[in-house]
């Protein structure tokens, strides 16, 4: 008998834009900025240089956070979990039997702003985590659990 399920964990398209955005514009507002510091070099550009520097790295981490921050759609079937991935430059599908599997866990997120959330962690034997969207609650996290279990014959 199949039970087929599946779990989504997106990435929304307004939060891969407003990273792209800030992004950029942490990259090309302290350069455009600060140019006269650098078209006149001088020991004042040392100052302005670490600024930019350090703008730089969290502009390209958020374009990075953009690019390749991707969308998972699991599908779960007797004995395979299916995880289609994809971020803005590829898509690609990762299948998982139970022999890949090394752990099944409950992981729980703490929030300063809102009650905890709990996901369900898949560690597998090369050392790969694979972790579902957040939940409200670990009751809903412990149902996940008990179905991937099921599915792909693992005893809990």
């Amino acid at each position: 008998m199949s039970d087929e399920f599946s779990i989504d964990r997106p990435f929304p398209h307004m939060l891969r834009a407003i990273l792209g955005a800030v992004g950029l514009l942490a990259i090309v507002a302290p350069a455009w900025d600060f140019r006269r510091a650098f078209l006149h070099p001088g020991w004042h550009s040392l100052f302005f240089g670490v600024i930019t520097l350090g703008a730089w790295a969290v502009g390209v981490g958020g374009v990075w956070a953009a690019a390749f921050g991707e969308d998972q759609r699991w599908r779960v079937d007797d004995g395979e979990i299916e995880i289609a991935r994809r971020n803005l430059f590829r898509r690609w599908t990762t299948r998982l039997r139970s022999s890949d599997i090394a752990e099944i866990s409950i992981s729980e997120t703490e929030w300063d702003s809102r009650a905890n959330t709990f996901g369900v962690v898949l560690t597998l034997r090369d050392g790969a985590r694979f972790e579902t969207a957040g939940v409200e609650t670990c009751a809903d996290a412990e149902e996940i659990e008990r179905r991937l279990r099921a599915a792909l014959g693992l005893a809990g």
